[in-house]
């Protein structure tokens, strides 16, 4: 997998959160389907999906969602 640039994540979970499906995330950013299936299932177990609460600051997307090496999944 590809290393990701924060820009695309914070879009990635801007467009998670906004309800946009899986699907057209993948056809708009141009990334893998598993990718993006992915980072909603690490976005949504940390609570970052949740409706009231507040867009999460980039140093709490890269640590829950990106591992040292640039490739999404839990770091553990």
């Amino acid at each position: 997998m590809e290393r990701r640039h924060m820009n695309y994540l914070r879009d990635l979970t801007h467009r998670l959160r906004t309800g946009e499906s899986e699907r057209r995330i993948t056809q708009d950013l141009r990334i893998s389907r598993i990718t993006v299936h992915r980072c909603h299932e690490l976005t949504g177990r940390q609570g970052f999906l949740e409706p009231g609460s507040p867009m999460p600051e980039d140093s709490a997307i890269l640590v829950y969602v990106v591992r040292p090496n640039g490739t999404l999944g839990a770091v553990c």
